[in-house]
């Protein structure tokens, strides 16, 4: 599987879609701090199904989408789009997350589940623990990982992981399963309880469907007798009806023609309204033209007020006009008198800032040639500053290096002392946790023979405990079935004991079983009586007259013979009544049963039942559920005490297993401890010895002191210093000329400035005289003109005053005219109005008629709609019990019942109607419900088996998954560690490093031993060793499972070039198996790529990229 392309979209700061083309080698990302690198470790991370916010360097998940920059609107959407090739297929992984947070995920463009993408990845390196992406500042969290986290990460190794994802999976159906094989064990016992009683139900529901059945008959004829005389009551409301709209016709008559004399009087009262309203219309006319002469009257006159004061105003304004002109006049001749005299001064001005001019480019000449003679004596006094430097650091090398030969051959036979008492007590330690390591395993093989031998016991206490268990819970299964038996007898024969302190009969009695129905039949009463059973007469005395109940006690002579606590009672069962009473003329005591008769030696005749059966059987069987319940209570309690000895015994076993278990681990501890120790000392003891012949050898090859050469040094020193004062002197004094001239040539610029400030200001004075001036002719121009206009309008004005008097005398005269004429229409509107008061008087004695005949009409309607609404129920009640004959009974004719057969029928109903409630609750199901039970019962046990079936196989699967889980993991592991400790060396240029499972197999422990040093705790190392480490690590999982890619942001920061150079050269082995992607700024990983992407941020927010393919 390869890394094909990377495509992002509104992903952080990639506003616009943006496409990484990966190919086979070392690919770099570079660009500047913040562009945007990191967001694509980001998108890698997020597409592959990353959920956490931490770990994409957000608050919330939306905050991946763009936010928008300067001139940009935020999207709505973000997504990223990783393409792979597996073997010539190409696989596309798609997720993208809107606005609102849902996400979606895509694989080769169809949606589906982040499982899916998971379950895709799973085992490749690049999964949910992947090792294959190393983060921004992330890279010595594989060095400083716990072990079990560092197990787990070689589990993703050996794709272990996917086989874990089935064991989870495996685990959960079999706990589902045995949670439905619960579920069906609990339905099959619930099924079993409800298969009786659905029996008895279908037996109730023939009873209740023969009562229906006789229902319906009676049913039948009394609705076609309903029917009948529902019909001959329509026929006396339809004559009734009749003879109501008879009525009706001669009121509808006298209502017609005073209406049309109404109408009449109606059309004469429009006609008298319309003269009026004529006459209103006039009158406001004739007022309108009034109002409208009075208003022009009044604004005529207020227009010639008005032209009177423009006359006035435009005389004054032409006796102006003529003053300014002279004075416009004036204005311009002063005003060209100072133009000639300024444009004088401006060319004197322009003479002065010439000579000025010359001067300054003089200055600037001077200026020049002395900065030139500046720089040459700087630059000879530089020269001498260099030469005097270079001198007094050699002194200081030489110096320097003397003394370090000094230092380094004391601290040489210093370390070469101490090493050899070190050696000497390692050698010492060694032997010891030799002997540690072969007691201990002495001590294992006894602590393995003690748990064998408590693993036996715990095997046959376990099974001893489940057989008692297993009982305990038959006998509680058991209990609970006889107690819902006894608990439903006693439902059916609890009776009101009035809170007395007795039993009743029924719940003591013993009969003969040929004799329990005829007794139950006639004595259903006295079963319900309340038993004395004491002969104590002073208490039953007492509690007969207190008349609480019924009472019956068994004094020595009675029917009954008392036998501890249950009581027979003395019935003979006979062929015949006949027979029963010879025996009774013989003498013989008792009760006689026959023919369903009881007869009573003492008198007594029972032939008939006088309430409900009493149900002895059920009393007998609800005593005797008491007995076995209580015998069950009693053995379960034994067996319960039983379980719990066993329990406990179960306990002491697992406490002495829990004993052994923490000796075999502590021992286990012991030895690994041991094996650590040794490897540590041993490395620690290669290493000492290697560094004492290294000692030995830079003893051997020290270098010979180097001659004094201080004696000819100091003389140039001196030399040279002597030039440096001489240089510093002369550039002194240029200086010092330098500023002078600098000086005098500011002031000539200022000069030449003020003078070009003030030729600017002359002439813009000049510029502005001559605005003014024609501004004054213009102004001079435009009152001539204003002037003329002024005479025309006078004119205009005194002609419009002319007209306006004789149209004032016009509008007075109209307005006479108009008040004559409405003075005469006032007067016949008068007249109209007293005519039209006559009419409405005549007109409301006509409509007092008419009301007065409504009222009879309503009358008649009403009694109609009352005929109508009792012929309308009673014909809708009669076709109900036609319908209801012809659709639930299916007969069209009805028949007549005499009144003896009605009450007979209505009796019989009756009865039948209380009869059926006493049936109880009818079930009309049940015959279906107890096939369906039946076949329901059958179905569970099937299912049961196949339940069980399936937790035994789920079993089996999970021990398989689990034994071949650990060999694979064992093979990786060995495979990791092999490359480890081949890595490790190669990174730091020597030392050892080796990784071993902790004493309880769940983690992994990592070891390493730079050159030079004893093994020593991770957080003891520098940055860079931890770094070292975590890439050993990281290339021998990479090595053992290569990737389909592999990206690290920034893992080069931590590293000299030294180490980078080593590493980049495992990366480029490691790049024909991986694609590798690198994030940096370091110059030397970027010549090892093979192409490289530069990201840059040209617009603020928004990332670009430009892609460099290297050769």
């Amino acid at each position: 599987m390869k890394l094909s392309s990377l495509e992002l979209f509104g992903f952080k700061s990639f506003y616009n879609r943006t496409v990484f083309r990966f190919s086979d080698g070392v690919t770099t990302l570079v660009g500047p701090n913040g562009c945007g690198k990191s967001n694509i470790v980001d998108a890698i991370v997020w597409v592959l199904g990353e959920r956490g916010t931490k770990s994409l360097r957000v608050k919330e998940m939306g905050d991946v989408i763009f936010h928008g920059s300067n001139g940009r609107k935020p999207v709505n959407l973000a997504e990223v789009t990783l393409s792979l090739t597996d073997d010539g297929q190409d696989i596309s992984i798609k997720r993208r997350i809107y606005r609102d947070g849902i996400n979606e995920y895509y694989i080769n463009g169809e949606i589906v589940r982040l499982k899916d993408v998971q379950d895709l990845t799973m085992g490749t390196g690049i999964g949910v623990n992947s090792y294959a992406i190393i983060e921004q500042g992330n890279i010595e969290y594989l060095a400083q990982m716990k072990p079990v986290e560092r197990r787990t990460v070689i589990e993703e190794t050996s794709g272990i992981t996917r086989f874990q994802e089935k064991k989870r999976e495996a685990f959960i159906r079999m706990e589902e399963v045995r949670a439905n094989l619960d579920r069906v064990e609990d339905i099959r016992l619930e099924v079993s309880r409800n298969l009786e009683k659905a029996r008895k139900e279908r037996e109730l529901l023939l009873t209740y469907d023969r009562l229906q059945q006789r229902l319906r008959e009676i049913d039948i004829d009394l609705v076609s007798d309903a029917y009948g005389k529902m019909s001959r009551k329509l026929e006396k409301l339809a004559e009734k009806r009749d003879e109501l709209a008879r009525e009706q016709e001669e009121k509808d008559q006298r209502a017609v023609d005073l209406k049309e004399q109404s109408a009449a009087k109606e059309s004469e009262i429009s006609l008298t309204e319309g003269v009026i309203k004529e006459l209103e219309n006039q009158i406001r006319g004739q007022e309108k033209i009034m109002e409208n002469s009075l208003l022009e009257l009044t604004f005529l006159q207020e227009e010639k007020g008005r032209l009177e004061k423009s006359v006035r105003d435009l005389k004054q304004a032409l006796t102006d006009a003529e003053a300014g002109e002279t004075q416009y006049k004036a204005e311009i001749g002063e005003i060209q008198g100072r133009m000639t005299s300024e444009k004088k001064a401006v060319a004197d001005l322009e003479t002065e800032k010439e000579e000025i001019t010359l001067k300054r480019e003089s200055t600037r000449e001077l200026i020049d040639r002395l900065a030139r003679r500046v720089e040459e004596k700087r630059e000879t006094l530089f020269a001498a500053i260099s030469a005097l430097t270079d001198v007094r650091n050699r002194i200081a090398e030489r110096e320097r290096i003397a003394r370090e030969q000094k230092e380094r051959e004391i601290r040489r036979v210093a370390e070469e002392h101490r090493l050899n008492g070190r050696l000497a007590g390692l050698r010492v330690k060694e032997d010891l946790w030799r002997e540690k390591r072969e007691h201990a395993k002495v001590q294992a093989g006894q602590i393995e023979d003690a748990s064998k031998e408590i693993a036996s016991k715990k095997a046959v206490t376990t099974e001893e405990a489940a057989g008692v268990r297993n009982l305990v819970e038959r006998l509680k299964g058991e209990k609970r079935g006889k107690e819902e038996v006894w608990r439903s007898l006693k439902g059916k024969t609890a009776q009101k004991s009035n809170g007395l302190p007795f039993k009743q009969l029924i719940d003591i009695i013993r009969v003969p079983k040929e004799a329990e129905a005829t007794i139950e039949r006639l004595f259903a009463r006295e079963m319900e009586y309340h038993v004395f059973e004491e002969y104590d007469r002073e208490k039953l005395a007492e509690a007969v007259q207190e008349k609480r109940s019924n009472f019956v006690f068994f004094p020595s002579t009675s029917i009954f013979n008392v036998q501890g606590e249950f009581a027979e009672i003395s019935v003979t069962c006979l062929e015949s009544v006949g027979e029963v009473f010879q025996r009774i003329d013989r003498g013989e005591q008792g009760i006689f049963v026959a023919d369903g008769v009881c007869v009573d030696s003492r008198g007594f005749i029972l032939t008939r039942t006088e309430g409900e059966k009493a149900k002895i059987r059920e009393a007998q069987q609800k005593a005797r559920l008491e007995k076995e319940i209580q015998a069950l209570q009693s053995e379960l309690d034994r067996q319960t005490a039983a379980l719990a000895g066993h329990e406990e015994a179960t306990r002491k076993v697992e406490a002495e297993e829990r004993a052994i278990r923490d000796k075999k681990q502590a021992n286990q501890r012991m030895i690994a401890e041991a094996e650590r120790e040794l490897v540590a000392l041993q490395t620690e003891i290669a290493s000492g010895e290697e560094r004492l012949d290294q000692l030995r050898t830079e003893r051997e090859f020290a270098e010979d002191p180097p001659e004094d050469p201080r004696e000819n040094l100091h003389r140039t020193k001196a030399e040279y210093e002597a030039q440096k004062e001489a240089a510093e002197a002369d550039l002194r004094l240029l200086k010092t000329e330098q500023e002078r001239l600098k000086e005098v040539y500011e002031q000539v610029i200022a000069a030449e400035r003020e003078q070009v400030l003030l030729i600017e200001r002359k002439k813009n004075l000049v510029g502005s005289l001559e605005q003014e001036a024609a501004r004054k002719s213009r102004d001079m121009g435009q009152l001539l003109v204003e002037r003329q206009s002024w005479t025309h309008k006078v004119t205009e004005i005194e002609k419009g005053l002319a007209q306006a008097q004789s149209k004032i005398a016009f509008i007075e005269h109209s307005h006479d005219e108009a008040q004559a004429i409405s003075e005469t229409f006032i007067t016949r509107l008068e007249e109209s109005k007293i005519a039209m008061g006559d009419l409405h008087l005549e007109r409301s004695r006509f409509q007092q008629v008419i009301e007065a005949l409504r009222e009879d009409q309503k009358k008649i309607d009403q009694k109609r709609e009352g005929v109508e609404r009792d012929s309308a129920v009673l014909e809708e009640r009669r076709q109900a019990a036609l319908q209801r004959l012809q659709s639930e009974f299916g007969l069209d004719e009805a028949k007549t019942l005499t009144t003896a057969d009605e009450r007979r029928l209505e009796s019989e109903r009756q009865k039948i109607v209380e009869e059926l409630p006493q049936l109880g609750e009818v079930n009309f199901r049940s015959e279906k419900e107890y096939m369906e039970l039946k076949e329901r019962l059958e179905f569970l046990e099937g299912q049961k088996a196949d339940l069980e079936d399936a937790v035994d196989s789920l079993k089996k699967t999970i021990a398989k998954i689990d034994s071949f889980s650990k060999e694979l993991f064992l093979e990786t592991f060995s495979r990791v560690n092999d490359a480890f400790q081949r890595f490790a060396p190669m990174l730091f240029k020597g030392g050892k490093g080796m990784l071993a499972l902790d004493a309880e197999g769940q983690g992994v422990e990592l070891y390493i031993q730079p050159p030079g040093k004893k093994v020593v705790r991770m957080e003891l190392l520098s940055g860079g060793e931890k770094a070292l480490i975590s890439l050993s690590f990281l290339l021998s999982l990479m090595e053992t499972k290569p990737s389909p890619f592999t990206l690290m942001d920034e893992i080069d920061a931590p590293l000299d070039d030294a180490n980078l150079v080593s590493l980049l050269k495992i990366m480029q082995e490691i790049s024909k198996q991986t694609q590798v992607v690198l994030i940096t700024h370091n110059r030397i990983t970027m010549e090892s790529s093979n192409t490289i992407y530069g990201i840059t941020m040209e617009e603020e927010g928004i990332s670009k990229t430009i892609a460099i393919k290297l050769a």
